[in-house]
């Protein structure tokens, strides 16, 4: 039942987030310009980096850890300590991190950053800026991993929410009554993002369980939780180089401008994203907890049931945001310049985007079983491929060959990782996965939407075409779902039950 309200509210929560930034968009545009968005687009690009090198494993270690200690009973003197220790590390981290993008914003701003319109000085002050959101907002995601860890996500979600709102409308108010300036929008990004951290701070150590003695340092602690740490940093390291190499090369070889376009199109398929982190975050403390009490019966069937409801979700999404992309920038931003620059941007990582969530819920029972090691290495290997790809697809299609390696990485997990992994996880699962929870919904979805791609006409109204993508999304979906056989025998067990529920109303009337 948790597992569900979790879920639930992981939609709620991050859904909003999704809605709210998705406007958002063609208003920072709007108010600041393209070329100024790019910079907006290298501060999340600055801090996923910092993130994925200086991290070391902590946010999804106390995520598991506090997961098994409560299963396991551990001493709840112990859990503070744990946590205190960890969270003194990770501010100390987030303090030198900063104190690096700082000292490098002149090399960046100078030399890094492609610059046509904006003066060099507020570049340089941008990246310092971005520098102080490093230390400001570093802290959240060791935060985060801990709430989810107890499975405290409802109240997760409405601070994110809350904050995000905020975040959001407090930005384009200060841009458009106060100043229009890049310099005003990231000082607000500081403020806002310190009042998050320790918001969240707060509601993590209230929902700790009360100890006798005050909560100390204790390193020892971080003997214990060293190798799964480590084996999380690394592949945690070589899966930010994969998932984000594109963009760093994007940010300098081509002008901020189409920085600003590729950054756009990573928006949308970050919403596509979006449509299935929040069935992570809900089921792996739930895996993470079965595996300590040894329920794999229970987790197979956990595993099978997750893995169809992120297909029933994700590829409806997936294949009729990659085949409108062009209408849907178009009617999201109003530009037809920027859907023409970004729309085969976004159908190609809208697609790798989508293969990367089909294989989200196999790594994360990876981790949950502290195996780290197959996640570290099959990204190692696909990093020294993607590189000379890259830049081998990047002088002949532009800023879409720096996205098309994302299609072929994400391909090679589906293809590759998965029989590697259920030969020691879940064996015997795999022919499963890939005929009910993959392949099946995979099909019906990309038919549906190509048909219905192929069906509407270029020279509809406005209105008709949201009409006619809002139809074919529905009917994708439904189809999609119908195809799956866990959601289709939950569909069918609720429709019997409305129909009993029915027939015993009409026969108390009658």
């Amino acid at each position: 039942m948790q597992t569900k309200v979790n879920i639930i509210s992981n939609y709620i929560g991050q859904g909003w987030s999704v809605i709210i930034g998705l406007v958002s968009v063609p208003l920072y545009i709007k108010f600041i310009g393209i070329e100024a968005y790019g910079l907006v687009g290298f501060s999340t690009l600055l801090i996923s980096l910092s993130n994925s090198i200086f991290d070391f494993g902590f946010s999804s270690t106390i995520n598991r850890e506090l997961a098994r200690r409560y299963t396991q009973s551990q001493n709840v003197g112990d859990i503070r300590d744990f946590v205190r220790t960890l969270e003194l590390i990770y501010w100390l981290i987030g303090l030198f991190v900063g104190v690096i993008v700082l000292g490098c914003s002149p090399f960046i701003a100078s030399h890094w950053l492609n610059v046509k319109l904006l003066p060099i000085i507020t570049v340089q002050r941008s990246v310092m800026l971005m520098g102080i959101i490093v230390i400001a907002q570093w802290p959240l995601t060791f935060y985060q991993g801990g709430l989810m860890g107890l499975e405290r996500q409802v109240q997760l979600n409405v601070i994110n929410t809350s904050m995000n709102t905020i975040r959001v409308l407090g930005a384009i108010l200060i841009l458009w009554l106060i100043s229009s300036s890049i310099i005003s929008f990231f000082i607000w990004q500081v403020i806002i993002s310190l009042l998050q951290v320790f918001i969240t701070l707060l509601i993590l150590w209230q929902n700790l369980p009360s100890s006798d003695h005050s909560p100390r340092i204790d390193l020892g602690q971080i003997k214990k939780i060293l190798r799964f740490a480590a084996g999380v940093s690394a592949t945690s390291l070589v899966t930010f180089s994969l998932s984000q190499m594109d963009k760093l090369f994007v940010s300098k070889i081509f002008s901020l401008e189409i920085f600003g376009y590729y950054t756009l199109a990573n928006t949308l398929s970050n919403a596509l994203r979006m449509a299935s982190s929040p069935i992570y975050n809900a089921i792996f403390p739930r895996f993470a907890k079965l595996i300590a009490q040894n329920k794999i019966e229970v987790v197979k069937i956990l595993y099978h049931k997750s893995c169809q409801l992120v297909a029933t979700i994700v590829m409806p999404v997936m294949m009729v945001f990659s085949f409108f992309s062009y209408n849907l920038i178009l009617l999201w931003t109003g530009n037809e310049v920027t859907a023409r620059f970004s729309a085969p941007i976004a159908s190609i990582l809208i697609l790798g985007t989508g293969l990367n969530a089909i294989t989200g819920l196999p790594y994360e029972l990876q981790i949950a079983y502290g195996w780290t090691k197959l996640g570290f290495y099959k990204n190692l290997i696909a990093f020294f491929l993607m590189v000379p790809l890259i830049l081998f697809l990047i002088p002949r299609y532009g800023a879409s060959g720096a996205a098309l390696p994302w299609i072929f990485l994400n391909l090679g997990y589906v293809l590759v990782e998965i029989p590697i992994m259920h030969k020691r996880v879940l064996r015997g699962e795999m022919g499963r996965w890939y005929r009910e929870d993959v392949l099946l919904p995979l099909v019906v979805a990309t038919f549906i939407s190509g048909v219905g791609r192929i069906l509407i006409p270029s020279n509809l109204s406005k209105g008709m075409i949201i009409l006619s993508i809002v139809v074919i999304f529905f009917t994708t979906f439904g189809a999609t779902a119908f195809s799956t056989t866990f959601i289709r025998s939950w569909i069918l067990i609720q429709i019997a039950l409305f129909k009993k529920k029915y027939s015993l109303l009409d026969k108390r009337k009658s």
